[in-house]
């Protein structure tokens, strides 16, 4: 089932609209219900990542970094900044976005908040195991930097916008197994949740 692209914009205001694309300040709307507004944010913001690119996306009116990926719901496909555009500029999707999130199943966006915070809980779960410890469990006490109050493995590698696993090599590929698993039972139920309500989950991923 193809997706629906939805938030893809011109480069310059004084382009020709092509293949759907427009330029964002068409279809600002000041006076947009907040309510409504803050539904259609907290959905943009927990759905799921489909495509990773090797550079960010620049607003188009503030020149603010807005991501490098596109997110889908499983139906519809947008980039990562999107919800930046409702939140900071009044931008307002189509009617036919609005009122397919305000019939999205809750059971789908539940397990969609689930898959994007797998990453921070296990981490959080990740650092009581590492504390509840004397030094490094898989070390031993060898675990820090002389010159370092934090043990090794609870420094992250930092990329873009995002944080991922230890940087401690003993760690790195058991963290990244753990995230893999749950990472994987998240998208078995997505991809089973969208046979049962018509959506496309098959070209998702994390990593």
């Amino acid at each position: 089932m193809p997706l629906t692209r939805v938030g893809y914009w011109l480069p310059r205001p004084e382009d020709t609209p092509f293949h759907g694309l427009i330029w964002p300040g068409t279809v600002v709307d000041e006076d947009w219900d907040p309510e409504e507004r803050a539904l259609i944010i907290n959905h943009l913001k927990n759905s799921t990542t489909h495509t990773r690119w090797m550079g960010y996306s620049g607003c188009r009116f503030c020149g603010k970094l807005n991501g490098t990926r596109c997110f889908t719901d499983g139906k519809y496909i947008f980039p990562e900044g999107y919800a930046h555009y409702l939140e900071e500029h009044g931008v307002k999707p189509p009617a036919e976005f609005i009122e397919h999130v305000r019939n999205f199943p809750p059971e789908v966006l539940a397990e969609l908040i689930l898959h994007r915070k797998t990453n921070e809980e296990l981490w959080a779960t990740w650092e009581d195991r590492i504390k509840n410890h004397t030094g490094c469990p898989v070390k031993g006490t060898g675990c820090s930097d002389d010159d370092r109050d934090t043990p090794y493995c609870l420094v992250r590698w930092e990329s873009g916008s995002s944080s991922g696993g230890p940087r401690c090599q003993h760690h790195r590929d058991t963290y990244w197994g753990l995230l893999k698993e749950e990472d994987n039972r998240h998208k078995a139920a997505l991809r089973q949740l969208g046979e049962q309500f018509d959506l496309d989950f098959t070209g998702i991923y994390r990593f």
